[in-house]
C-alpha cells in the first residue's frame, strides 16, 4: 500500500491556494471592456438585482439600446458566472442568484425597449406531481428565457 507524508500535501495545497486567483479576479478579466457593459456584466455576476437595473437604466440614459443589452451586458454577465462555475469557482447557488439578476434585468430592457422582442418559440416548464425539487428546471426555465425564448412555467409538483 501506498503510504502518503501529511506534511507534503498540506504543504503543496498552501502552495497551490495562495497562487490560485480569487473569483472576483478572475471575473474582472473575463467581463466586457466597454464600462457600461461592464458595470452590468459585474452587477449580473454578484447577483444585485437593485444594481442590474440601475446600470441599465444609466446605459440607456447613455443612448445604449435596451435589447441589445441583454446580449452584451446581461449574457455576457452569466457568461462569467458560467465559465467560472465550470472552473469549479462558483457554487449552484451563485448560479441561481446571478441568474435572477440577469431576468430582472431582461424584464427591465423589455420594458424599456421600442421594438418588439421576439421569442423563439414557446416552451413550458414545470415538475411532475410527486416531485418537489424544482431547482434544475429553474436553471434550465432561466438559460431558455435568456436565449431568447418565451417560457411558461407552470411550478412543481403539477398534476398530469
Amino acid at each position: 500500500m501506498l503510504e502518503v507524508n501529511p506534511d507534503l500535501l498540506i504543504t503543496r495545497y498552501n502552495v497551490l491556494a495562495e497562487e490560485e486567483m480569487t473569483p472576483e479576479e478572475v471575473a474582472e478579466q473575463l467581463y466586457p471592456a466597454d464600462p457600461n457593459l461592464r458595470s452590468i456584466a459585474r452587477a449580473v455576476f454578484n447577483g444585485d438585482e437593485d444594481d442590474v437595473v440601475a446600470n441599465i437604466k444609466d446605459a440607456i440614459d447613455q443612448g445604449k439600446d435596451p435589447i441589445s443589452l441583454i446580449n452584451d451586458a446581461l449574457m455576457e454577465g452569466m457568461s462569467v458566472v458560467s465559465t467560472l462555475y465550470d472552473d469549479g469557482m462558483l457554487y449552484l447557488p451563485d448560479v441561481i442568484i446571478s441568474a435572477q439578476a440577469m431576468i430582472e434585468g431582461i424584464e427591465y430592457c423589455k420594458e424599456h425597449s421600442t421594438k418588439a422582442h421576439e421569442s423563439k418559440a414557446k416552451i413550458i416548464s414545470y415538475v411532475v406531481e410527486g416531485d418537489i425539487h424544482d431547482i434544475g428546471k429553474q436553471i434550465v426555465t432561466v438559460l431558455l428565457r435568456a436565449n431568447g425564448y418565451e417560457v411558461i412555467d407552470l411550478g412543481k409538483d403539477v398534476p398530469v
